[in-house]
């Protein structure tokens, strides 16, 4: 049973490598491009790129997390007022 949770593991990190070679250079993660973002109160258009990572050992996986990185900002236009 052991086997089987190895080779499992083993083929899922596999897949997720390849999954990453083909994604933008800029991000190995989950890419959503032009998405409205703010900063400091400005509005900005933005590239949202999700990253899942977790630490392993052996046979354990741990620690799992979700990181944003926001890349490619550009400041939105002014609204205008009527």
């Amino acid at each position: 049973m052991g086997t089987i949770k190895a080779l499992a593991i083993f083929f899922s990190l596999i897949l997720a490598g390849v999954t990453m070679a083909h994604a933008d250079d800029k991000c190995a993660g989950k890419l959503e491009t032009k998405v409205s973002h703010e900063i400091k109160g400005k509005k900005y258009t933005c590239d949202k790129c999700v990253v899942s990572s977790c630490d392993t050992g052996g046979s354990t996986i741990n620690n799992c997390k979700i990181t944003t990185n926001w890349i490619n900002c550009v400041e939105a236009p002014a609204d205008k007022k009527k």
